[in-house]
């Protein structure tokens, strides 16, 4: 009898799963209305809109069967702003080639700032990259007020490699969520 009721809490458990997961076109749809948002900003964002409308295209060419929508979605996207890119040497991105910088910018879950504000100081969330890690740091700059912003960066960062989000919640989706940063988060030997 209890081997029964584990089959059907797994069954369950697979169908919720299966059910939460969006089609391309749904994932498609949410990149764009994020894409949309972030469009809205050009000042701030337009590197990163732009690179998100070139990847849209590409992806509305691949069949749905290429389209891994379980590894895209469910995330949390940090979207560094563009005077964060072009302080480091970045006036475009590149997707081919800067796989790992962005990966390492996107939190595996969604979470809203109010979830991560939660995380204790030295608490960690993973990242798409390889099994690295953001740390929330207690450390704050700017002209931001105490308790209005979280600092995250790799472990072991100094003021200098990691970034404060500074503007939370900017895309709140059914598949992604994004919060605005004030730098370029990158794990040790990128850029």
């Amino acid at each position: 009898m209890a081997s029964k009721h584990l089959l059907t809490v797994i069954f369950l458990t697979l169908a919720l799963v299966a059910a939460a997961a969006p089609t391309p076109a749904e994932f498609i749809d949410e990149l764009e209305q994020l894409q949309k948002v972030l469009s809205k900003n050009p000042f701030k964002y337009s590197i990163v809109a732009n690179a998100l409308q070139r990847s849209i295209k590409q992806l509305k060419k691949l069949p749905d069967a290429n389209v891994n929508v379980e590894f895209l979605s469910e995330n949390t996207a940090l979207i560094p702003t563009n005077i964060a890119l072009t302080g480091v040497g970045i006036r475009a991105i590149v997707p081919k080639l800067m796989g790992d910088l962005i990966r390492f910018n996107v939190i595996e879950g969604m979470y809203s700032f109010a979830q991560i504000k939660a995380i204790p100081v030295g608490g960690k969330l993973p990242t798409q990259l390889n099994n690295k890690s953001l740390m929330r740091f207690k450390t704050q700059r700017g002209f931001l007020s105490p308790g209005t912003t979280v600092a995250l960066g790799p472990p072991g960062a100094n003021v200098l490699t990691w970034a404060q989000i500074d503007d939370p919640d900017l895309f709140k989706g059914q598949f992604i969520r994004a919060h605005g940063v004030d730098g370029v988060l990158k794990p040790n030997g990128l850029i």
